[in-house]
């Protein structure tokens, strides 16, 4: 049981004036961030497909008109994205995460001729999202007891 994290967690103020069964029962609905998932290859082009996107990167990349970075952006997407040896992209890696984030932004920075905006890279990018529940986070059980160890800064058996 991580008593820090959830020390933390109930020292701010939102908290304050709640029992500890109150604040528990809190801590086991509430969710946060986990690390990046990785992100099915089928699940980028189903989202392009499906937002008529795909094609028109296709077109982008063909006319060969717009940012230099968006089109280098958007051919090595078109790259990945048809390449039977990749399944996934490794988004759970932060470098290739940020590296997807920047063809995405300079597509973005480039919609009128790419197509890409902003929702689309949110959506693309909030694939990776890996949303847990706060105590699976810290992998156990918070009870009224555990909230009242970690108030306490003491730990029992």
């Amino acid at each position: 049981m991580d008593y820090p994290a959830i020390a933390a967690e109930i020292a701010k103020p939102a908290y304050a004036g709640q029992t500890d069964a109150q604040i528990a029962a809190t801590l086991q609905a509430m969710t946060v961030m986990g690390p990046n998932l990785d992100v099915p290859v089928g699940s980028v082009i189903a989202y392009l497909a499906l937002q008529g996107k795909l094609s028109g990167l296709k077109r982008y990349v063909a006319a060969g008109t717009g940012s230099a970075q968006a089109l280098v952006a958007a051919d090595e997407l078109l790259t990945i994205l048809s390449s039977p040896n990749v399944k996934s992209f490794a988004l759970s890696s932060p470098s290739v995460y940020t590296a997807l984030q920047g063809f995405l932004g300079a597509l973005v920075a480039d919609t009128a001729n790419s197509g890409i905006t902003s929702t689309d890279e949110a959506a693309l990018l909030g694939m990776a999202a890996n949303i847990m529940p706060f105590a699976r986070n810290l992998a156990e059980t918070i009870s009224a007891d555990v909230v009242n160890c970690a108030r306490l800064g003491t730990v029992t058996g």
